[in-house]
């Protein structure tokens, strides 16, 4: 089983982040992607694109692609890339507690495994600082092209 904490293990998935920028609609941040990674991105949007064909980035890592990203779109792409090789990933969502508010986490694993964990950490104790959120897990196959939706693309059950 493994506990994932977005924001500190984007390298880990590929993803180097270099500048954000705001716009009117969300927060982009301008992101180098490996080539595993931008894959999956390509899955994700549904781009029936040769990674061949796209240039390769001309900002730090000329190994890599760029493009812009939200927070949201990251955590998406390490959920999909986390289902290529885990049974179950569990997202586990902060509460605060007396001013105190911790970070959402994954968790990715087998099923038993994560709701054994899950049953002895936060089993109905009031002091717990997480509620449950989505979980994911995959139920048949399907594609794996979407619309910015991790369940259609990924063939995941939330």
């Amino acid at each position: 089983m493994r506990t994932i904490v977005v924001s500190e293990h984007l390298k880990e998935f590929g993803i180097d982040v270099l500048t954000g920028e705001a716009d009117a609609l969300s927060m982009r941040l301008l992101c180098e992607l490996d080539e595993p990674m931008m894959k999956t991105y390509l899955s994700y949007t549904g781009f029936h694109i040769n990674i061949d064909q796209l240039p390769k980035s001309q900002h730090n890592n000329r190994e890599r692609y760029s493009c812009f990203l939200t927070r949201e779109v990251m955590e998406d792409l390490i959920i999909m890339r986390l289902m290529e090789d885990h049974e179950y990933v569990l997202e586990l969502l902060p509460i605060e507690r007396e001013g105190f508010i911790t970070e959402k986490f994954l968790l990715a694993g087998f099923m038993n495994e994560i709701n054994e964990y899950c049953k002895d950490k936060f089993g109905n104790n009031e002091s717990s600082f997480y509620k449950f959120g989505r979980s994911y897990h995959i139920y048949c196959e399907q594609p794996r092209v979407g619309f910015s939706n991790v369940s259609a693309m990924t063939g995941v059950y939330q």
